[in-house]
Formats: structure tokens, sequence, C-alpha cells
């Protein structure tokens, strides 16, 4: 018996299974098969039947392979400055390539959720003054009985230091102002109705008369000193030796203010040995820039 066989394609389904890496798909195909059987009184007659076969075949296919993630959006960072978070929402694709011919998809998420640090530049910082430092300079209009004073202070732009692009200080760091001194009664230094004379302690061309109960700071003519054995201002008057500075302390620094002559100042080195020193002529020590000023400059 001849059996003719006839095959009509009717599906094709992509197998579950691959052959190996080398992008070879497996797949079924289904077909109809035809056939004849005996059929007919006594099986003598020849009929045509239908039935449904398949077969594995293989053809070239295509693996899914994802894209690089790439940045699709950001949140705004959790702080300005000084160190903060966001999140980044990376998105990738099944496209390099793209799976074809029943090649695999690719296995993951095409979505994912980055938590990075941002803004950590340290946040600007703003200055604020300091307190106040002590009165300093100048020299009292009077040795006793109610004097004033012209003095100035200063303060620093360090509390904090501005920092970061922060703000400098707003106002001045110098003051000048007028105060109260010497406030004791003179005494003995001033007797009632009688007219008395006392020499500068530091400055040669200054002297103290009184007048009222007040040892009043009055100044000699351009070129003299107050000569005391005769109570004048002279042209020839011989000032009277300032005693020698004997030691020091080195906390306050090498440079200092000599206490008792502003044409002088002082070096201090460890151990408290001290070493006078003079400014050139017609200056004096300033201490307040650590160095010899013109006179004009210098509050003494």
């Amino acid at each position: 018996m001849n059996i003719a066989l006839v095959s009509v394609l009717l599906l094709v389904v992509v197998a579950a299974t691959h052959v190996s890496a080398a992008d070879r798909c497996s797949y079924l195909q289904y077909y109809l098969e035809a056939y004849t059987t005996r059929c007919g009184w006594r099986g003598w007659g020849r009929c045509l039947r239908y039935r449904y076969k398949t077969e594995i075949r293989y053809k070239d296919c295509t693996h899914g392979q994802w894209s690089s993630w790439s940045a699709t959006s950001e949140t705004q960072c959790s702080e300005t400055c000084g160190g903060g978070e966001k999140e980044i929402t990376m998105d990738r694709t099944c496209t390099a390539p793209a799976p074809s011919n029943g090649g695999h998809k690719c296995a993951g998420g095409c979505r994912k959720v980055d938590v990075v640090a941002c803004n950590e530049q340290p946040c600007p910082i703003d200055g604020g003054w300091s307190e106040w430092g002590a009165w300093k300079g100048g020299d009292c209009s009077a040795l006793c009985g109610g004097g004033t004073i012209n003095q100035h202070r200063k303060r620093s732009c360090n509390n904090p230091v501005p920092q970061f692009g922060g703000a400098d200080c707003s106002g001045v760091d110098k003051e000048n102002g007028t105060n109260t001194c010497n406030t004791d009664a003179c005494g003995d230094r001033c007797p009632a109705g009688e007219i008395k004379y006392h020499p500068h302690a530091t400055d040669g061309t200054r002297f103290y008369q009184c007048a009222h109960g007040v040892a009043v700071r009055r100044s000699c003519g351009p070129g003299t000193i107050f000569d005391a054995s005769i109570n004048v201002c002279s042209f020839t008057a011989t000032p009277a030796p300032v005693p020698p500075v004997t030691s020091c302390d080195p906390s306050l620094g090498m440079f200092q203010r000599h206490p008792r002559d502003c044409s002088r100042f002082l070096i201090c080195v460890e151990g408290g040995r001290v070493y006078e020193q003079n400014c050139p002529s017609d200056m004096k020590w300033n201490n307040d820039i650590q160095t010899c000023d013109y006179a004009h400059n210098v509050d003494c």
C-alpha cells in the first residue's frame, strides 16, 4: 500500500529551549499529514485522511541585551549645602540588541532609583563681631581732680570668622571715645589758694598746673621742655632721666610699649630679659600696630 504524504503548514510556535549560546533557537513546527487508508465495504475502497504532526526545527536568533543605564529624572537635593541626598531615576532598554526570532528577553528590571550625595560643599558662615576690647591710648587731661581722655578701642570680625563665601561683619572695627580719668582728689598736690606745678611722667613737653583743685595738663611751646627746677618751659632745660626697665612679661609678646617713655619701646625675650629701643626722631611707639609711628597718630 502506497501512502501519499501532503504537509500543510498551520502554525509555528517558538520553543522554550535553545540549542546553545551561539544564538540558535529551536521551535516546533505543526503541520497536517495526509494519508490514505482502506475504507468502504470490505475495505475495498481507499479514503484520504489527515493527522497532526510536529517537528523540532532550528533557526538563527538574537538574544536581548540591556542598554547602558541613563538618568531620566532626579529629585531636588535635601540640603542646599553641608551635604544632602537626592534620588536619581535610571532607566535602560532591552535594545542592545533587542531580542528577535525567538531570542531571550532581557532578565531583570528596566528601572532603578539611586540615592546619591549632593551639595556637599560647606555652608557659608557669616562673620560676627567679637566683644569690644579695652579702651587704649590717650593721655588724661588732668593729673588728679578729674579729667578726660580721648581713647579708642577695637573689635575683630572673628566670632566667627567669615568662611566659604559668608558675609563680612557690618559696621566698624574701631571706635573712638572720651572717658573720665584721674578722678581722685588732688589733696596736697594742689593746696587751696596755691599755684603748683607737676612734671609729666613720660613727656617732657607737658606739665600739670593746679587750678581750682584740679592739676590740669598743659603743653610747652615748640622747642621747649618743662624745667621742674623753675616750673617753666625752657629751651635749655634738661629732662629728668627715665629709670631703665629691668624686666618684662614674655606672654605679652616680643615687642611692647615702654611704661614711661612713648618715644621708646621694649624687646622682651624669653626669661623676661628686656632691651629698650628708641623710635626714630619725631616718632612714637604705636602699640596697636606694633611699630613706631608718626607722633600725630599716637595718643600718648
